[in-house]
């Protein structure tokens, strides 16, 4: 009994099964296929960075960290959130400060917009690694844009203390 994707209404169809019968489905992986065991079941359960849940005759697939959400910040100051992305719009500098928690491989994006640029802070033992630049590990260290639409893909490296700028457009002042 072939299973098939619908995309009229966005789910599985199960194709061929005979009335009053249970369908018998194998389903095909990137790598290897599953077969029905003795109940006639599959089960399906989420690998890194996808998690599973299911409920009557419905399950979710959600994925993690695929994803960036993103904030139109609209102050002066800002403290990050990792796996989100911002861009500032107050006509002044607005100051963002790196979280004080954040796990190897999380990321932060800020594309610029405002005409007063951003700045991108720290906390006590961070550092910030551009290219062959570092920023002074601390509070005292700082990134700063110096055009409107300057952008940064910052990735943390070390668990809440070093993070790389990973991809960058613009111009920037390491303190």
């Amino acid at each position: 009994m072939p299973l098939r994707w619908n995309p009229l209404y966005n789910k599985f169809d199960m194709t061929g099964t005979p009335s009053g019968e249970n369908p018998v489905v194998a389903l095909n992986g990137d790598t290897g296929q599953a077969e029905p065991n003795s109940s006639n079941e599959i089960d399906l359960l989420g690998g890194v960075g996808c998690v599973t849940s299911a409920t009557g005759s419905t399950i979710t697939v959600n994925l993690t960290g695929g994803g960036i959400d993103w904030i139109r910040s609209t102050g002066t100051t800002e403290t990050l959130a990792v796996n989100t992305g911002y861009t500032p719009t107050n006509v002044a500098l607005t100051t963002f400060t790196l979280p004080v928690t954040a796990a190897v491989g999380d990321v932060i994006k800020i594309d610029g917009e405002s005409a007063a640029f951003y700045k991108v802070a720290q906390n006590a033992s961070q550092t910030i690694h551009m290219l062959s630049s570092d920023t002074t590990t601390g509070v005292g260290g700082s990134i700063t844009a110096t055009n409107s639409y300057d952008c940064l893909t910052i990735r943390c490296l070390v668990a809440n203390t070093d993070f790389i700028v990973e991809n960058s457009m613009g111009n920037f002042n390491i303190i």
